[in-house]
């Protein structure tokens, strides 16, 4: 063996080893407060080309979520949303259309998830958002957004407050686009149903969105 192959092997060695530390690591603490590596890749792409076109989409939630719900509070999910008139709930997103051309989707699942390659649900409901003649990219809207309410809120996400929704709303917000229609179409206020769930399912909940986080860090890594 040579010792550029030495080299070479020597130093694949300890990326891997690195980068098994760094999942290893980000697994224990459970917190990223970034971008997954991968959409901080799309964004090296795709962060300074101009927003041309804001699209909200909401679509009901997965049916085996609801059942889940149900289930784990004993049955009073589905009392609760009745005595609320909550017939359907929603999980809502938005997609950019940028000046290149492309469109990306924008999400708060467990991480804030950003991509290119997405398929739209049948049942979507969409609303278009006006820019009122702003020019601004799509990193400036991220990072806007984070400025204004902080990494945390960004980054953490909570089934109860720190959500899909809340996330949407913060990022009209804090770039100046949150309009009435628009929270409206976006917001639906869960905190009675949430204040009368047993504590356990509020529990159980979080603790399940927390495993996921960390999940995808020690998948994905923390991307340092």
């Amino acid at each position: 063996m040579n010792q550029l192959q030495e080299n070479y092997e020597g130093d694949g060695l300890k990326d891997l080893v690195n980068g098994v530390a760094d999942r290893l690591k980000g697994f224990y603490h459970g917190v990223r407060l970034d971008f997954p590596p991968k959409e901080r890749g799309l964004l090296k792409l795709y962060g300074d080309f101009q927003i041309v076109q804001i699209t909200l989409c909401r679509a009901p939630i997965h049916h085996m979520l609801d059942k889940v719900l149900n289930v784990l509070s004993f049955g009073q999910w589905e009392n609760l949303k009745n005595e609320n008139n909550f017939d359907r709930m929603f999980h809502l997103y938005m997609v950019l259309k940028l000046s290149n051309n492309h469109m990306v989707r924008i999400e708060k699942n467990d991480v804030v998830n950003i991509t290119n390659s997405f398929k739209i649900e049948s049942d979507a409901e969409f609303q278009d958002i006006s820019l009122h003649g702003q020019q601004i990219t799509l990193n400036q809207l991220l990072q806007n957004t984070i400025k204004t309410v902080g990494p945390k809120q960004v980054f953490i996400y909570s089934p109860w407050s720190t959500n899909c929704q809340r996330f949407l709303l913060d990022v009209l917000q804090s770039n100046g686009l949150l309009t009435e229609p628009a929270k409206h179409f976006i917001y639906q206020d869960i905190t009675q149903l949430v204040e009368k769930m047993p504590w356990y399912t509020k529990m159980i909940g979080q603790k399940v969105t927390d495993l996921a986080h960390a999940t995808d860090v020690l998948i994905h890594g923390q991307g340092f």
